[in-house]
């Protein structure tokens, strides 16, 4: 979830991170570091990711964890 966003695979989450930057070179780079997935049933598991941003306008590098 990103801003009350939830998304619903890489692609869902992909396409809104590119829609909130409309201009190429202020899109920064994201890095997942940490992925922990967890079997819940069979049939179901929940995926937690901790992920690093990087903009190209900052030095600094943000990290983006579950809550």
């Amino acid at each position: 979830m990103v801003d009350s966003e939830q998304f619903n695979g890489w692609q869902q989450l992909h396409d809104s991170y590119l829609n909130g930057y409309p201009y190429r070179n202020s899109t920064g780079f994201i890095q997942p570091k940490r992925i922990r997935v967890q079997l819940l049933k069979p049939e179901l598991a929940l995926a937690l990711a901790w992920w690093s941003v990087s903009l190209p306008s900052s030095k600094q590098t943000m990290w983006i964890t579950p809550p």
